[in-house]
């Protein structure tokens, strides 16, 4: 009797969990704020040198400081930081999803800038930061006088 309620026991925790996986208790939605890391390597164009000394400007139309840049340690390598709020979607035990929301819309423009290499400027949508946050995006500048 006690193994056949022990084994009673089981398959019902087993299907509840199965049930709360499958969203069948409902699903809730989380919202918390969240840094994205894009990385980019700078290189000169042609010769494939990396490039230190760059500086980045994010523009959101004319508004100045849509990110904050930091060099990394490797030479020629820069991260961005944006500011994002991420949705999750859970359960009582698991997490289902998460997707990203952008604060703003629209484009912001990255400018890299520096005093030896024509200025080069890369608009991006607000919609594919997420996608750059997740690999290298290597940029080439153009040295200047060429």
């Amino acid at each position: 009797m006690i193994n056949k309620l022990a084994v009673g026991a089981v398959l019902l925790a087993g299907a509840a969990v199965a049930a709360d996986y499958y969203g069948l208790f409902g699903t809730r939605e989380q919202m918390s704020s969240d840094v994205l890391h894009p990385r980019f390597k700078l290189v000169e164009k042609g010769t494939g040198r990396a490039i230190e000394g760059v500086h980045i400007e994010c523009f959101i139309g004319r508004k100045e400081g849509a990110c904050s840049s930091k060099p990394e340690d490797d030479a020629g390598r820069i991260e961005l930081n944006f500011v994002v709020a991420r949705l999750d979607t859970r359960t009582w035990l698991f997490k289902k999803s998460e997707r990203y929301v952008m604060r703003d819309t629209g484009t912001v423009t990255l400018a890299f800038l520096h005093p030896n290499y024509v200025h080069y400027f890369l608009p991006v949508d607000f919609a594919d930061i997420p996608k750059l946050a997740f690999r290298e995006t290597v940029i080439e500048l153009t040295p200047a006088g060429s």
